[in-house]
């Protein structure tokens, strides 16, 4: 998965699949940055107009993570569900569910 802008300026994330040749763009990731998958490889995380996104690949279903969300925005996902990310805030930890806001785990202020 990557993302790309496209002959008409649109920004998406693209999916080549293993056993294929040409990439798909998937829809509803338009103005996505940062994608990043699923421990299983069954979903993506990606940010696109301050939202976090999670898609399935196989549906194509997505939903919203979390709200108001500030850059850079990369981010890690474990076997647990926590999702782990960078803002300009700190690194916060998120539900992949959605179901809770943000927990600071580092603030940008913390001495390390």
């Amino acid at each position: 998965a990557y993302v790309v802008i496209d002959a008409n300026g649109v920004q998406r994330i693209y999916l080549r699949r293993l056993d294929r040749t040409e990439p798909e763009a998937l829809a509803g990731t338009e103005g996505a940055v940062h994608p990043f998958w699923s421990p299983d490889g069954r979903s993506l995380v990606f940010v696109a107009d301050n939202l976090m996104k999670r898609i399935d690949i196989d549906s194509g279903m997505s939903r919203v993570v979390a709200d108001r969300i500030t850059g850079p925005w990369h981010g890690d996902w474990n076997s647990r569900g926590d999702i782990l990310a960078q803002m300009l805030t700190g690194i916060v930890r998120l539900s992949d569910q959605g179901a809770v806001a943000p927990t600071v785990v580092i603030s940008r202020n913390d001495d390390l």
